[in-house]
């Protein structure tokens, strides 16, 4: 009797229990930095975008990508395009977890304990600045355009990698 009744309250437990399932994010996003951030990485706008393997592997095809280019780091790196230098740092979640919790901004769910608990999602975020320090993913800024479609090619480099 004990042992049935138990079996009872764990099959209406489970019954009880809703299992939520995440869908991956597709294409790349442009995340508003925090105005009143601690620090420039707070405050910048990053261009996001969800990868499906390791953080080492997106840094090992950014070595092959750039293996041309001298003392290249995928850390931080220094590209030109249309004849302007841009400053590109690579952060990854680990590198934002101490400042920053993009979990709520990139899903936009109501509970955002179900993602964070499912199925491991690694991301990829990108910052940008032109050589006098501004943030070139601003809306109002003038390279936005130019430096996104860049990032992009980099991101479908990346999945036909």
């Amino acid at each position: 009797m004990k042992k049935a009744l138990i079996l009872l309250v764990c099959f209406l437990s489970f019954k009880c229990v809703t299992v939520g399932s995440v869908k991956d994010i597709s294409g790349s996003h442009i995340l508003n930095g925090d105005e009143k951030g601690k620090n420039e990485i707070e405050k910048a706008n990053k261009f996001a975008f969800q990868i499906h393997k390791n953080e080492e592997v997106f840094r090992r095809y950014l070595n092959k990508r750039y293996k041309d280019v001298v003392a290249f780091t995928p850390d931080y790196f220094n590209v030109e395009i249309n004849n302007v230098s841009f400053n590109i740092q690579l952060l990854t979640e680990k590198d934002l977890s101490t400042t920053i919790d993009f979990t709520d901004v990139i899903f936009k769910r109501k509970n955002p304990e179900i993602i964070k608990k499912g199925k491991t999602k690694r991301f990829v975020f990108f910052v940008v600045t032109d050589q006098e320090g501004k943030d070139c993913l601003k809306t109002e800024s003038f390279y936005r355009y130019i430096v996104t479609n860049y990032l992009e090619d980099i991101r479908q480099g990346f999945f036909s990698y």
